[in-house]
């Protein structure tokens, strides 16, 4: 005898696909905007070990909140490296209403076998957690691709390496690496628009950074930069 009450499901799933492991569990952005919600994302890429460690692999994390309650809403993972334990983290996480806030302090398991000293899930969340509270502004790839289709006006800026944008970038972009930014900043239209971007999304914020201290105000950085970039390079 007895009764309990079901609370539903959040659709949480993983599927293997050649070398790829891809999971979702909660909403998708679509998913989310389509149910009314105001929402926020982030693609964050990260390694799903310490990135000196002989096995560690890449993998690409998107997290959906509502820019409301700041509670997490979805995620999105794939990539060659662990993405199952992330998917549930981020289930119970969502079973709980969490906010994305407290995800990004939770005191998880590390050693260098298992996870980066920071597991890619808190990276994400404090990625997430600075678009919310307006200390950062990003943009998707898919936005940026539709821009530049649409020739429209703003400088995308490449701060990677030389050797990293002579091995290939975005048609069209214009090269300064971050080393040399804040020196060579005058070179850049201070009332126009700027995206940046790098390998995956570290130099990027950081040029966002220096460009927002040196006075810029029109300035986005691209979630995950090249490794979620899908849409052909040149050399």
């Amino acid at each position: 005898g007895g009764s309990d009450t079901f609370r539903g499901v959040l659709g949480t799933l993983i599927v293997k696909i050649f070398e790829l492991n891809v999971g979702k569990v909660g909403l998708s952005e679509r998913e989310a905007v389509k149910e009314g919600f105001l929402v926020e994302s982030a693609i964050v890429p990260a390694g799903d070990k310490a990135h000196y460690y002989p096995e560690t692999r890449d993998i690409i994390i998107k997290l959906i909140a509502d820019k409301t309650t700041k509670k997490l809403l979805g995620a999105e993972i794939v990539g060659e490296g662990v993405v199952d334990k992330r998917i549930d983290i981020i289930a119970t996480a969502l079973t709980f209403g969490a906010t994305v806030d407290q995800i990004s302090k939770l005191d998880l398991a590390y050693a260098p076998p298992y996870a980066m000293s920071m597991d890619a899930i808190i990276v994400a969340a404090n990625v997430l957690g600075n678009k919310l509270s307006g200390k950062t502004e990003g943009i998707l790839p898919h936005q940026v691709a539709e821009r530049l289709d649409r020739n429209e006006d703003f400088v995308l800026l490449d701060v990677r390496t030389d050797l990293e944008y002579k091995s290939g970038h975005i048609k069209g972009s214009k090269h300064i690496p971050l080393d040399k930014l804040a020196s060579r900043a005058h070179e850049l239209d201070i009332s126009g628009e700027i995206i940046t971007y790098c390998r995956a999304g570290l130099r990027a914020a950081q040029a966002y950074r220096i460009l927002k201290n040196a006075g810029f105000s029109n300035v986005k950085y691209m979630d995950g930069s090249i490794l979620a970039w899908t849409y052909g390079m040149e050399k």
